[in-house]
């Protein structure tokens, strides 16, 4: 072990902690960093601690105090903060009102600006400010390599993470190499056919491959599904009861692989994202996605769900306090920060 400043701690993640919370050096602010360094707090140990360790900061609570007051007393709405200078890209929960909000006027808005502690408002008329969207085509911002031989898990697996930048062949082949040494291990150095795990010429790659490579690089796991209805296992039952919290599948048709993929500014839509077709990424509305992985399933389609991994045995930690982190366990992509267009 070895010991380390609560400031030099920021932004890591530990599994246990031990922390000492006496002492004369502690600020406001830090025993909350210390209680988000672990996924839960059984994982840390308090060695010993004082009333004084627990420091919070006057000034921020009474700035906390100043905005909500402001708050309360001058609401923005946010067709009006649409309009200003200080617009900033927002989420919104339904595609349908795009145009009725980048249709306003905005000659006439009223805005809230804050100058010393004080709140005025200011009328402006005959502004050039414009309220228009950025919109993007999905084709334009949705990595997808055109298919190259049989190399559709690399292919995929870039597709997932919308990065082109890992998930090399070379990488590939090397995790694939590493487990046939780990079979022979286990079979006592029993010789084991590399062509059961990959093709290094044609690209073919076993979804064992693709699983390593996802929890090696994204700490990702794949979760099989042979059915959607009446199924047996509760924590795929959990999941599947939750898919709007689902953020991605993957597919494999025979030996194709591809994936069906949400993002976070368009979550009404699922896109599915294949090599074999870069510049067509079908939509698929949220409410239909489960009949079409079930037309996929029947089609005997091999279905994968993508979702954080904890440890070896996933269903230990899955629950329903904590099913959306997992779930949506992907890291953010410049198509999830866009809201994406869609045409009937």
């Amino acid at each position: 072990g070895y010991a380390i400043t609560v400031h030099r701690s920021q932004c890591m993640t530990y599994n246990k902690l031990v922390v000492d919370l006496t002492g004369i050096n502690w600020k406001p602010g830090m025993f909350y960093t210390i209680l988000s360094r672990t996924r839960k707090l059984s994982d840390i140990i308090i060695l010993a601690y004082d009333r004084k360790s627990f420091k919070v900061s006057k000034p921020a609570l009474k700035e906390m105090h100043r905005l909500q007051k402001i708050e309360e007393e001058y609401p923005i709405k946010i067709e009006q903060y649409l309009g200003t200078k200080r617009f900033i890209e927002w989420c919104l929960p339904h595609l349908s009102n795009i145009n009725q909000l980048s249709s306003m006027p905005s000659k006439e808005i009223n805005t809230s600006t804050l100058d010393h502690g004080d709140v005025k408002r200011i009328k402006r008329k005959n502004s050039n400010l414009c309220t228009s969207l950025s919109l993007k085509k999905p084709e334009s911002i949705i990595i997808c390599e055109n298919q190259e031989k049989n190399y559709c898990g690399r292919h995929a697996l870039r597709a997932l993470s919308q990065n082109l930048d890992i998930f090399s062949d070379d990488y590939l082949i090397n995790v694939a190499q590493n487990i046939v040494a780990s079979e022979q291990i286990c079979r006592n150095g029993e010789f084991i056919q590399t062509t059961d795990y990959y093709y290094e010429n044609t690209g073919d790659y076993d979804i064992q491959i693709l699983e390593a490579a996802l929890r090696n690089v994204l700490n990702i796991d794949l979760i099989k599904f042979h059915k959607i209805e009446n199924i047996d296992c509760p924590i795929r039952s959990l999941i599947f009861s939750n898919t709007q919290n689902i953020q991605a599948f993957l597919v494999q048709e025979g030996y194709h692989y591809y994936c069906i993929r949400r993002f976070r500014l368009t979550k009404d839509y699922f896109f599915k994202i294949d090599s074999k077709y870069p510049m067509c990424h079908q939509p698929i509305r949220h409410q239909d996605i489960l009949p079409f992985i079930g037309t996929l399933l029947d089609c005997g389609c091999n279905i994968y769900v993508t979702i954080q991994h904890v440890n070896d045995q996933f269903n230990e930690d899955l629950s329903i306090e904590n099913i959306a982190t997992r779930l949506w366990a992907l890291p953010d992509s410049p198509a999830d920060l866009e809201v994406l267009t869609i045409f009937a």
